[in-house]
């Protein structure tokens, strides 16, 4: 391995390992924090952490490697690295060559990553959010708080022993009307979408806003609560959502639900889910490596003088490349929908190819870029760094 290569290779991985951790810390942290926030005890999150940080990993590595390739060339501009090289009859196109190991070697990672170790992790965290759950309610009945609260409802317990319940109050609003409902004795369990509560002797009273009163009764009442906000998980391994499931099962999926006819209507979501999965699953390697093409003529061009803002335009690059498509199938995949493909895949190449022309003509992009990058420093970036108080020392 030459000089040349090793200098590469060693600043890339310190600043690989740097942007993984304060990534995976981000994703990690913030998602342990919406947990803690609902009440869960922290000493009930271990093996869900586990999980989690193994699903952040894919996430995170496009955005760890992105951004250390264009600190690693940027840092090597701005030393006057890369001019050192030109001078001494070396293409620096050479020197971000010498990086192919680290992102080759991302690529098949992230690979291995998702369609492997993303799919468990799913389901792992799905199904650990239920028993996280189980301990929150134990912890809020001990404090004196209510075990469920949205907005519209409001649940209390006396107390709390195993899976059982005593004296459970549930309380029901809306503009017109107030529902409460109590049972001596409730039980609960781990179930498809979330947490079955199983209520006996219930007796409900229901009062309108003009004064009628309603009371009545049942010996027993039972219901789902999904208690992650959708991240419960089916427990039957056969209903399993198709972005908790190998690939192969995936595929199997989609044709099956092909076949059924609910690729049309609105009926779809299974489908829609399955395609997006499999998308997902092949387009973020691919996607990493444009991504680091990108990254690395950004250095090219613009080198360190606008690091902060070339990496929040990496960053953003990253998140822009999958978070489309992803937003536009959730938000409506019950109905038949186009391909989300095309708001993977084109973007994606369309980058690689952006990012390639920064490489063979730096100053050409650097002339052609300037503007809008003094546009976008002037009306985003100038206004951000000065609310946070930061300023530019001397020189």
């Amino acid at each position: 391995m030459s000089v040349l290569s090793r200098h590469v290779l060693r600043r890339l991985l310190a600043r690989l390992a740097l942007f993984l951790a304060i990534f995976l810390g981000v994703l990690v942290g913030g998602q342990l924090a919406v947990f803690i926030g609902r009440g869960a005890p922290p000493t009930a999150l271990g093996t869900l952490a586990v999980f989690m940080l193994l699903m952040a990993l894919p996430m995170a590595l496009p955005m760890a490697l992105g951004s250390a390739v264009l600190a690693t060339f940027g840092e090597m501009r701005r030393d006057g690295e890369l001019q050192a090289l030109a001078a001494g009859g070396i293409d620096p196109l050479r020197a971000v060559l010498r990086a192919w190991p680290v992102v080759a070697g991302g690529v098949l990672l992230s690979a291995l990553m998702w369609h492997w170790v993303m799919p468990n992790a799913m389901w792992g965290i799905r199904d650990h959010s239920a028993r996280v759950f189980q301990a929150m309610v134990a912890t809020k009945v001990s404090d004196m708080q209510p075990i469920w609260s949205d907005g519209t409802t409001s649940a209390w317990a006396a107390d709390e022993e195993g899976g059982s319940l005593t004296d459970l109050f549930v309380v029901q609003w809306d503009v017109d009307s107030h529902t409460t409902v109590f049972s001596p004795r409730a039980a609960w369990e781990l179930a498809g979408g979330g947490m079955r509560f199983t209520l006996d002797d219930v007796q409900v009273a229901h009062r309108r806003r003009l004064g009628e009163m309603a009371v009545g009764g049942a010996p027993s009442w039972s219901g789902v609560v999904d208690p992650a906000g959708g991240m419960a998980g089916r427990r039957n391994p056969a209903d399993r959502e198709p972005d908790t499931v190998s690939t192969r099962r995936a595929f199997s999926i989609l044709a099956q639900e092909r076949a059924l006819g609910r690729h049309r209507g609105n009926d779809c979501s299974r489908y829609n889910n399955a395609r997006l999965t499999l998308h997902l699953r092949f387009f973020m390697p691919v996607g990493m490596l444009c991504l680091c093409i990108f990254a690395a003529g950004v250095a090219m061009a613009f080198g360190a003088a606008e690091s902060l803002l070339a990496i929040t335009v990496v960053v953003a690059a990253a998140a822009l490349s999958a978070y489309p498509a992803i937003g536009y199938v959730k938000t409506g995949a019950s109905r038949s929908q186009m391909d989300p493909g095309l708001l993977l895949w084109l973007p994606g190449l369309a980058m690689a190819a952006a990012g390639w022309w920064m490489l063979r003509h730096p100053e050409a992009a650097r002339e052609a870029l300037a503007a809008p990058v003094h546009q976008l420093r002037l009306r985003l970036w100038q206004p951000l760094v000065e609310l946070s108080g930061w300023r530019r020392g001397p020189g």
